[in-house]
C-alpha cells in the first residue's frame, strides 16, 4: 500500500482505540443495559459469522469485497439503546467472532491483519459520534420540536452512513489505486440498503424501549431483505465458472482490461499467467468425462487456494486457465506459478471409477507489463506462446516469454496472424488465440427457419370472457351478502390505512409478465385483522382505484378484475378469523401467527391462481407454467408481507394510534426496494432465457426426432460393423453381439449410469475391430498357434485402439478396446496393466469375452456346459478377471444363465440352414456341417 493508504488505515485504527478505550473507562451502564447487549451482540454475531445466510458480497471490477450485512441493523440499535462502552463492545464482539472463525478456518478472507482492525475502528468511530448527535439534538430542541427523536435519529444514521462509506472507499482509493466508481462507496447502490438497514435499527430500539419483545417483529421482512442484498451475488454468480468456481473467460476478460488499464496508467508492473492442464482427454478416456469434471473442481480449488486475495484467476475455456497478478514482476510471477504447478501435481484427486486417488499436472506460460507486451490482447498471446513451449518441453512446468527465442515468436506471431484472418472485427477484450476455438464454433441454429415451420396451435375455445365475468361476479356478490355484517373500526385508521394502500399500488413493481408485484398485501393483512370486511373493499376498492389511475389506457375490467380477485382471496382471512376469534392481542401472537401463515398461504394461492388463470387464458399458455414462471417463487414474500401486517395490526390495535404503521413503514419501503433491485437486475435476464426457451422449445422438437432417427442408424452401424468384423472368421459370426449382450448384463448388475452403459455396448460390440489387421490364414488357422503367430493375434487390442483413435466420434472407445486382454493380476497384454489401472468397461468386456469364448464351440475346443463356465471364471477371479466383477457375474449366471449364455456358433449353424441364408451374412461352409 501507498503511504497516504497506511496513513489513513493506521490513523482510523488510533482514533478507534483512543475512542474505545475511553468509552469503556468513562460510561456508566446497568443491568438492563447489560442484558439489552447481550441480545444485540447475539444477533449481530449471528448475522456477521454466518454471513452465507445474511450476507451476500459484490466483487466490484478491481476491488475486494463489499458487504452488505444485517450486522448494521443492530449496531444502529445499539446507539441508541446502549451506553457508549457497551456500544464499543457490540462492534468487538461480532467483528472478532468473524476474524476466529477466518483464521481458524485458514480462510482467505480477512488474511491482511489490518482489514479487521480497521473496520472496527470504523464502527467506532461513526457509531460513537452518532450517538453523540442524536443525544446533543435532542437536548437542543427537544422542547421546541414534538419530533425531535425521529428527526436526531435521522441525523445520526446519516451522519453514520456518509463516514463509514467514506472512510471506507477512500481507504480502497488509496490502497489500489482505484476510481470512487470502482469502490462502490458512496452510490446510490450502497447507500440505500445500507441507510434502510441503519433505520431499521430505529424502530427496533423504539419497540425494545415498549416492549422487548416487540422488536423481534421488526426483523420479520429479513428474510426478504436478504434477496435485495443478494442482488450483487446474482450478478456475482452470472461471472462465475459453475465447475470451478474461478471467473468466467466474459468477466476475467472485464477485469484482466481494467488492471491493464491501471497499470498502464500508473506505470505499474503486472503479469499474467495462461495454464493449460496436461492430457485431461486421457483422463476423460480412462475414467469419463464426470471424473474430468472432478479434476477441473479440485483444479479450480488448489488455484483458489494459493494465488493471492488480489489476484484475479478465472478458466479461459475447456482446461485452459489464467490469472492475472497486479503489481507482479516476471520473477516473482515464476514463483507464484511453480508454486500452484507443484500444489496441483501433488494434489490427490478422488474419483468414483478409480479405486485409487489420480494425480494431473498443468504447464503454465508466463508474460509480463511493460516488458513483453502493452496491450491486453498482446500479453495473453505472448502467455500463450509460453505455455505452448512448456507443452513442447514434456508438460508440468513453467516458461517464461522471454525464455523462448525471438525466432519462434515471431514464427507463432505470423501463424497466429494467418489464423484470424477472416475475423471481421478485432475483439474488444482479451481472447484465446484461435488454435483454441471449437471446432464446432460455425455450426449455428436458424432459430427463424425453426419458429416458421412451428406447428399451428390448435384453437382453444375463448375462455378468457367467461371467467373473467365469473370472478368479479363472485367478488360482486361476497361484498353484497357482507354488507349486513356488523364490523367495528377506527374510520381515520381506516382511511389513512387507504392512503397507505394507493402509495404502495402507485409505486408497484412491474414482474417479468403483465403483472405486477406490491407491497400493498402488507396493509391488506392489516386492515383485515382491524377492520374486517369493510376494511378488505375499502382497501381492494383504494388499490384498483390507484392502479386505474396509474394506467388509465387498460380495458376498464381489468382493474375490476383485479378488485375482485383482493376481495375473493381476503375471504380465506375473514373467515379464518370468523372461525377461530382470536383476540388480537401480544399474548395470543402464536397462535395468531399460525393462523396467519395458514391464512396468508390461502390468500397467495386464490390470488396467484386467479392471475394465472386469466393470463393462461388470454395467451393461450400453459397455466401451470405461468403461475410458475411468474409466481411460483413469490410465495416467501407473500406470507412474509401477511405476517409485518399481523404485527402491523397488533401494534396499532395495542398503542391505539397509526403509530404502529409508522413503525413497520421502514420494513416495508425495504422489501419494496428489495424486490424493485431484484426485478430490474434480473428482467432482462429472464426475458432473454423466456425467448431462447420458446426458440429451443421449438427447435428441440425436429432435433429430438432427427437424434432418434441417428441413434437408430448408429446403432445399426455398429451391429453391422460387429459382423463384419466376424466375417472374417465364420466360427465366430455373432461373436461381437454376443459379447456385447453379456457386457451390458454385467453393467446393468453393477448399477452403471446408462450412458455408460451404452459406450461399453459400442466398445464391446468394437472389441475385436483390430482383427481386420490381422492376416486371415492365422484367424482361420484349426491347430495351434506358433509363438509369432500368437503375439501377431495380441497386437489386434494396439491396432483396434489406433483405429478409433483415428475417429473423433469414436476416440472415448480406444482404452476399452485396447486394454480388454489385460489381466487383473498384471500379466495381460498389451500394456501389463493391474488392478484398478485397466478402465472398469476394459475389465468388464474381458470377463464377457471369455464367457462368449468359452460357451461356444471353437476349433480348439468344444463349447463348455454353463457350470463349467462358472468354475472356469471363480478359478481364475483374482488373477485373469476382476474379483468383483466375476463375483457378481457368477451369481447372475446362477440365476439367469440358461436364458442368456448360449453357443452363437449353434445359432450361426441354424442360421445357415434357415430360409435367410442368402442373407449377406450367411456362410455355407461344408466343412462345418
Amino acid at each position: 500500500m501507498s503511504r497516504r493508504a497506511w496513513t489513513l488505515v493506521l490513523g482510523t485504527i488510533f482514533a478507534g482505540t483512543i475512542l474505545g478505550s475511553y468509552s469503556l473507562l468513562n460510561s456508566v451502564s446497568s443491568g438492563a443495559d447489560l442484558a439489552t447487549l447481550g441480545v444485540l451482540a447475539l444477533l449481530s454475531t449471528l448475522s456477521q459469522v454466518y454471513k452465507s445466510i445474511f450476507k451476500s458480497a459484490k466483487k466490484s471490477e478491481t476491488e475486494g469485497n463489499i458487504s452488505f450485512s444485517l450486522l448494521l441493523i443492530f449496531l444502529s440499535a445499539g446507539v441508541f439503546l446502549l451506553p457508549a462502552n457497551f456500544f464499543v463492545l457490540l462492534v468487538l464482539i461480532p467483528h472478532l467472532f468473524e476474524w476466529a472463525k477466518a483464521r481458524l478456518q485458514k480462510s482467505t478472507s480477512l488474511r491482511a491483519w489490518y482489514i479487521q482492525p480497521f473496520n472496527i475502528a470504523n464502527h467506532i468511530c461513526c457509531g460513537l459520534l452518532a450517538q453523540q448527535t442524536y443525544q446533543f439534538i435532542n437536548a437542543t430542541i427537544s422542547n421546541q420540536v414534538s419530533l425531535s427523536r425521529p428527526l436526531a435519529a435521522l441525523v445520526a444514521l446519516v451522519i453514520y452512513l456518509v463516514l463509514n462509506q467514506a472512510l471506507t472507499g477512500l481507504a480502497v482509493v488509496l490502497a489500489r489505486g482505484s476510481t470512487w466508481k470502482n469502490t462502490g462507496m458512496l452510490q446510490w447502490s450502497t447507500l440505500i440498503p445500507d441507510f434502510m438497514l441503519l433505520c431499521l435499527g430505529y424502530p427496533f430500539a423504539l419497540l425494545w424501549t415498549l416492549n422487548p419483545g416487540y422488536s423481534l417483529f421488526v426483523l420479520s421482512p429479513v428474510l426478504l431483505i436478504q434477496r435485495a442484498l443478494a442482488v450483487p451475488q446474482l450478478q456475482k454468480e452470472a461471472r462465475i465458472d459453475i465447475k470451478t468456481g474461478l471467473w468466467n473467460a466474459v468477466h476475467f476478460s472485464r477485469l484482466f482490461t481494467a488492471e491493464m488499464e491501471r497499470a498502464t496508467r500508473f506505470a505499474r508492473p503486472l503479469s499474467v499467467i495462461m495454464a493449460d492442464l496436461d492430457l485431461l482427454r486421457n483422463v476423460n478416456n480412462t475414467y469419463g468425462h464426470l471424473a474430468g469434471d472432478t479434476v477441473l473442481e479440485a483444479i479450480g480449488e488448489v488455484i483458489r487456494k494459493t494465488v493471492r486475495e488480489y489476484d484475479i484467476a478465472g478458466r479461459f475455456g475447456g482446461e485452459e486457465f489464467s490469472i492475472c497478478l497486479p503489481e507482479t514482476e516476471c520473477v516473482e510471477a515464476i514463483t507464484i506459478a511453480e508454486r500452484i504447478r507443484e500444489n496441483i501435481a501433488e494434489t490427490p484427486i478422488t474419483i468414483q471409477t478409480s479405486p485409487t486417488p489420480i494425480h494431473v499436472t498443468m504447464s503454465f506460460g508466463i508474460a509480463s507489463f511493460p516488458t513483453d507486451a502493452q496491450v491486453a490482447n498482446d500479453l495473453i498471446h505472448q502467455a500463450d506462446i509460453a505455455v505452448y513451449q512448456a507443452k513442447l518441453k514434456g508438460r508440468n512446468c513453467v516458461v517464461s516469454i522471454t525464455d523462448v527465442p525471438h525466432s519462434i515468436r515471431l514464427e507463432s506471431t505470423a501463424h497466429e496472424n494467418r489464423l484470424m484472418e477472416p475475423t471481421v472485427s478485432p475483439s474488444p477484450s482479451p481472447v484465446a488465440p484461435a488454435r483454441r476455438q471449437s471446432e464446432h464454433s460455425d455450426v449455428k441454429l436458424d432459430a427463424e427457419h425453426l419458429i416458421r415451420k412451428r406447428r399451428e396451435i390448435p384453437h382453444r375455445p375463448e375462455w378468457i370472457a367467461p371467467f373473467v365475468g365469473a370472478v368479479i361476479l363472485a367478488g360482486l356478490l361476497a361484498t353484497v351478502l357482507s354488507l349486513g355484517l356488523n364490523y367495528t373500526f377506527d374510520a381515520g385508521l381506516l382511511v389513512f390505512l387507504c392512503i397507505v394502500s394507493i402509495l404502495a399500488e402507485w409505486f408497484e413493481v412491474g414482474m417479468y409478465g403483465d403483472s405486477t408485484f406490491s407491497v400493498s398485501v402488507t396493509v391488506i393483512f392489516a386492515t383485515i385483522f382491524l377492520s374486517g370486511f369493510v376494511g378488505l373493499v375499502s382497501i381492494s376498492t383504494a388499490i384498483v382505484f390507484a392502479h386505474y389511475l396509474k394506467n388509465r389506457e387498460i380495458a376498464w375490467y381489468k382493474p375490476v378484475f383485479n378488485w375482485a380477485t383482493h376481495v375473493l382471496a381476503g375471504l380465506v382471512p375473514i373467515y379464518g378469523l370468523d372461525l377461530f376469534k382470536i383476540p388480537l392481542t401480544w399474548e395470543n401472537l402464536i397462535p395468531l401467527t399460525g393462523l396467519t401463515l395458514v391464512t396468508g398461504l390461502g390468500y397467495y394461492i386464490v390470488e396467484s391462481g386467479l392471475v394465472s388463470i386469466a393470463i393462461g387464458l388470454s395467451e393461450k399458455s400453459s397455466i401451470l407454467v405461468t403461475w410458475r414462471g411468474q409466481f411460483g417463487w413469490t410465495a416467501l414474500f407473500y406470507v412474509t408481507l401477511c405476517l409485518i401486517g399481523l404485527f402491523m395490526a397488533i401494534l396499532c390495535n395495542d398503542l391505539n394510534s397509526i403509530l404502529g404503521v409508522f413503525v413497520f413503514a421502514l420494513p416495508i419501503g425495504l422489501i419494496h426496494y428489495t424486490q424493485q433491485q431484484y426485478v430490474e437486475r434480473t428482467r432482462a435476464s429472464v426475458r432473454e432465457v423466456e425467448r431462447m426457451n420458446k426458440e429451443l422449445t421449438l427447435a428441440n422438437r425436429e432435433i429430438l426426432q432427427a437424434s432418434l432417427h441417428i441413434e437408430q442408424f448408429n446403432d445399426e452401424l455398429f451391429v453391422i460393423l460387429a459382423k463384419i468384423i466376424d466375417t472374417r472368421d465364420p466360427l465366430v459370426l455373432n461373436h461381437a453381439v454376443k459379447v456385447a449382450e453379456y457386457a451390458t448384463a454385467i453393467a446393468r448388475e453393477m448399477k452403471l449410469p446408462p450412458a455408460r452403459i451404452e459406450k461399453l455396448r459400442q466398445a464391446a460390440l468394437l472389441h475385436d475391430i483390430g482383427k481386420i489387421g490381422i492376416p486371415e490364414h492365422i484367424l482361420k488357422k484349426t491347430t495351434r498357434l506358433t509363438g509369432l503367430e500368437y503375439e501377431s493375434i495380441k497386437t489386434h487390442t494396439i491396432l483396434g485402439s489406433e483405429l478409433l483413435e483415428a475417429s473423433q466420434g469414436l476416440r472415448h472407445l480406444a482404452p476399452f478396446v485396447r486394454h480388454h486382454h489385460e489381466w487383473w493380476n498384471g500379466k495381460g497384454y498389451p500394456d501389463e496393466l493391474s488392478g484398478g489401472q485397466t478402465p472398469i468397461e476394459a475389465r468388464i468386456i474381458a470377463v464377457a469375452d471369455a464367457i462368449e469364448s468359452m460357451a461356444s464351440d471353437r476349433t480348439y475346443h468344444r463349447a463348455m456346459k454353463l457350470q463349467e463356465i462358472i468354475d472356469e471364471i471363480s478359478r481364475n477371479a483374482g488373477t485373469q478377471f476382476d474379483p468383483t466383477i466375476a463375483d457378481l457375474f457368477i451369481r447372475f449366471l446362477k440365476q439367469d444363465g440358461m436364458l442368456l449364455v448360449v453357443n452363437s456358433t449353434k445359432q450361426n449353424r441354424r442360421t445357415n440352414e434357415s430360409p435367410r441364408a442368402n442373407s449377406p451374412f450367411h456362410f455355407a461352409d461344408p466343412g462345418l456341417a
